[in-house]
C-alpha cells in the first residue's frame, strides 16, 4: 500500500498521512483567528511558572504529586538545547521556550481535570521512578546511568 500525504501549497511542505499529519496540517492551514482560539485554551502566553507552587513536582508537596499522578501519570520533562543565539538572546532559550509550551499543556489537562507533570531536574525524575528518597549526587548518576533511555554525556 503506497502511502498518502496532505499537500499543501508549498510543494516542499506535506504531511504524512496519520492524525498528527492531518493534524499539523490543520495548524498549518489555520487562519490567525484560529491559532490565537487555540493559544488561548492554552493560557499561551503566561508568565513563567518555575517558581509558581504546584505546577513543577519540585515545588509540589509530594501528598499532591501522588495523588495528581494517580489522575495523570503523564510527566513532561522541558529539555531543549543550550546554545549560541547570537548576542541578543540568552543560550538556554530553546530549554525555556519549551517549558512554557509544556506549562501550557500543563493548564490545559488541569482545566480537564487530568492534570500532567511537569519536571524541571532530571535527578527528581529519577528519584521519583524510583519512588526512593534522595541517595545523593553520585548514586543519582549511577542510577541514571542503568535507565533505560538514559543519555550519558561527558560533562
Amino acid at each position: 500500500m503506497a502511502k498518502k500525504w496532505y499537500t499543501t501549497d508549498n510543494h516542499l511542505i506535506f504531511f504524512e498521512d496519520t492524525s498528527v499529519g492531518k493534524l499539523k496540517k490543520e495548524i498549518l492551514d489555520a487562519s490567525e483567528e484560529k491559532i490565537d482560539k487555540i493559544l488561548a485554551e492554552y493560557e499561551i502566553p503566561s508568565p513563567s511558572e518555575l517558581g509558581k507552587s504546584g505546577c513543577y513536582i519540585q515545588n509540589t508537596p509530594r501528598a499532591k504529586c501522588i495523588e495528581k499522578r494517580r489522575k495523570n501519570d503523564i510527566l513532561f520533562l522541558p529539555i531543549g538545547c543550550t546554545e549560541n543565539h547570537g548576542l541578543h538572546a540568552n543560550s538556554g532559550l530553546d530549554t525555556f521556550m519549551v517549558t512554557q509550551i509544556l506549562e501550557g499543556v500543563r493548564r490545559y489537562t488541569a482545566k480537564q481535570g487530568g492534570e500532567c507533570n511537569l519536571a524541571f531536574a532530571l535527578r527528581v525524575l529519577v528519584d521519583l521512578l524510583h519512588d526512593c528518597p534522595c541517595h545523593g549526587k553520585t548514586s543519582t548518576v549511577y542510577r541514571l546511568v542503568g535507565l533505560h533511555g538514559a543519555i550519558v554525556s561527558g560533562e
